[in-house]
């Protein structure tokens, strides 16, 4: 398996307000797709802003965000798209 990762371009917050709860199974894990969080991202320069979603197997969880048919997974985790959305407003 290859392993592909986001280049992120933007990033801003954008609350979900769907129901979180129909994203995790009965144990309390992600189901195959993640859980949306309040952050969406830009990869690549492109205009689609792509919501990012957690997944959690096990004990460990990632970012990813899907694009085009693949899963791109963020090396950045939420502090960091913090940083990002800091630095864009400081400069539009």
């Amino acid at each position: 398996m290859t392993v592909h990762y986001a280049n992120i371009t933007n990033a801003k917050w954008d609350r979900f307000t769907g129901n979180r709860a129909r994203y995790y199974d009965t144990y309390g894990y992600t189901v195959r797709d993640g859980v949306p969080c309040d952050y969406m991202i830009q990869v690549d320069n492109r205009s689609t802003w792509l919501r990012v979603k957690a997944i959690c197997f096990s004990n460990s969880g990632s970012y990813v965000v899907k694009s085009r048919g693949e899963t791109l997974f963020l090396r950045e985790d939420p502090r960091d798209l913090i940083k990002i959305i800091k630095k864009n407003n400081l400069s539009a």
